[in-house]
């Protein structure tokens, strides 16, 4: 005959039947068919794909679709714990924090999962970290993300503060001024939110339009012709208007794309002996200050007939142009549209993209004086719709100049 107590103990494997029971330790006494026991209250859950064993009252951030799984912490600078992570959050900027995404609270209590939901459009991010003696009791919390007080920050290091969550991107900034070579590292870009916010972008009344506003540009590229030639219809393939740009040339579609940022980096200081047989622009003039206006390029004829403009030595008054390349823009334009929120068509929790056509590239071409004023009207074209050239392209097509200037500006701001 079997022992009463032994069918109790196959019944209840894995209870407590005798003893104190201790809920600060993770136990609490229940009955159950008549048994007193105390019952576990740990749980069961995976994370990183593995099943783990999780005490009562740990909180840990859940893996939602389009956010960034568990951001560790420290627990009382919240500054991250692990740089590979920051890294991963700064170089994949299209792959977290994208249209529908929300950050979720996942906390073990009395054997149960509960899960709460961050403030929605990503007001808030789910941070956690480690404690105990052995840090290995998880904390969680919703954290308020401060994404709005990024784009009030005019310098890189101001912007990289580790206790802010803000990110540096080199390139144009927000006001569209030009700082001198001095101070380029410092304060000649953008300072976006590490994690893109959300934003009701269906509403014409929506908040959000203003920000993304924020990332159209609108850039004039200038080309010249020689005093001898004709200011008649002039085609020009991409080489050809490569070599005869004097202004803003990165915005040309191509431009400098089969050249490196180094040889570009050269080049532009002047460097001797670099083979040009690149689509580049050998108006060394569009690289220098005029003397009397130093935020004024100079516009020259270097190349005329093998002259030669005297501020394109290293005088110390060289123009650093915006961007090397037409790739190295159209990159930073799509990555400061998407870190701004909602912007544009980046794919969203699904895989599903917006309409291409809010991420957009116009050009005007018009015939210009001496002085600067257009000679005619021209026609505005689209050369760049989603991420793909039109079939106008111009890298690869004829197209008609005189003496002209290109404004290029994506709409609405960049992926949606």
């Amino acid at each position: 005959m079997i022992d009463y107590w032994t069918e109790i103990e196959d019944d209840y494997s894995g209870m407590d039947l005798e003893g104190d029971c201790d809920y600060a330790q993770g136990s609490t006494c229940t009955s159950e068919r008549g048994v007193n026991y105390c019952r576990d209250l740990s749980c069961e859950a995976t994370i990183n794909g593995e099943k783990v064993i999780k005490e009562h009252g740990e909180s840990w951030c859940g893996e939602a679709p389009g956010t960034v799984p568990h951001i560790l912490v420290d627990p009382e600078t919240m500054e991250f714990e692990n740089p590979d992570q920051l890294n991963d959050i700064l170089e994949n900027y299209d792959k977290y924090n994208v249209p529908g995404s929300r950050y979720v609270r996942v906390q073990c209590w009395e054997g149960e999962l509960i899960e709460e939901q961050c403030a929605d459009y990503r007001n808030e991010v789910c941070k956690e970290a480690k404690i105990g003696e052995e840090e290995d009791f998880s904390v969680a919390q919703c954290r308020v993300n401060g994404w709005r007080s990024c784009m009030d920050l005019t310098t890189k290091s101001a912007c990289e503060d580790e206790f802010i969550d803000c990110k540096w991107l080199p390139g144009y900034r927000f006001d569209m001024t030009q700082v001198e070579e001095e101070d380029w590292d410092e304060e000649q870009g953008s300072c976006v939110p590490l994690y893109s916010p959300g934003f009701d972008f269906w509403n014409e009344d929506s908040s959000g339009l203003s920000v993304c506003n924020l990332a159209n540009v609108a850039e004039s590229v200038v080309y010249e012709t020689h005093w001898t030639e004709k200011r008649t219809t002039i085609q020009y393939e991409l080489s050809e208007a490569a070599e005869n740009c004097i202004d803003n040339c990165y915005a040309l579609p191509g431009y400098a794309n089969d050249a490196s940022i180094d040889y570009m980096e050269k080049l532009h200081r002047g460097e001797e002996g670099l083979d040009r047989d690149k689509d580049i622009s050998t108006r060394l003039g569009y690289y220098c200050w005029k003397d009397e206006e130093e935020n004024t390029s100079k516009v020259g004829t270097a190349g005329v007939f093998g002259s030669a403009i005297a501020c394109a030595k290293d005088d110390g008054k060289r123009k650093i142009p915006t961007f090397y390349r037409n790739e190295e823009w159209l990159d930073f334009l799509t990555e400061r549209a998407a870190a701004l929120g909602d912007c544009g068509y980046k794919p969203n929790v699904y895989g599903e993209v917006g309409q291409n056509s809010t991420e957009v590239v116009t050009a005007l071409f018009q015939k210009l004086t001496q002085s600067g004023e257009p000679k005619q009207k021209g026609e505005l074209k689209e050369i760049f719709v989603g991420d793909t050239w039109t079939q106008d392209d111009l890298r690869t097509q004829g197209l008609t100049y005189g003496s002209q200037a290109s404004s290029s500006k994506p709409t609405g701001s960049q992926r949606r």
